[in-house]
């Protein structure tokens, strides 16, 4: 299922993307693909489940930091624009939330 964000890096899939990624959410175990599918080939859902983790907590996966795989993502050549912004400015949104504790 994350090889359809990769292949549509930029699209819903009209809202159907938003049912993959909630069927990935409640599978176990997911998250190691996750990321690597993020490395691969960043698109708008697989970013937005990684920075759904953070927000839920998690700060990294299998010893592999997920703040680090967005730094990643935001430099990545075939990463598309919209989705770098996006990286962008979750970054500075949690470093300016990370300085107001």
């Amino acid at each position: 299922m994350l090889e359809v964000f990769e292949r549509f890096p930029e699209e819903d899939g009209f809202g159907g993307f938003w049912a993959l990624l909630h069927v990935l959410e409640a599978s176990q175990g997911y998250e190691s693909a996750l990321v690597q599918s993020v490395l691969r080939q960043p698109a708008e859902f697989n970013v937005l489940m990684i920075q759904r983790l953070l927000n839920a907590g998690t700060l990294e996966v299998n010893g592999v930091p997920l703040m680090n795989v967005l730094v990643e993502v935001s430099q990545h050549r075939s990463a598309p624009l919209r989705v770098k912004e996006d990286v962008a400015r979750y970054i500075r949104e949690r470093e300016a939330g990370a300085s107001e504790a």
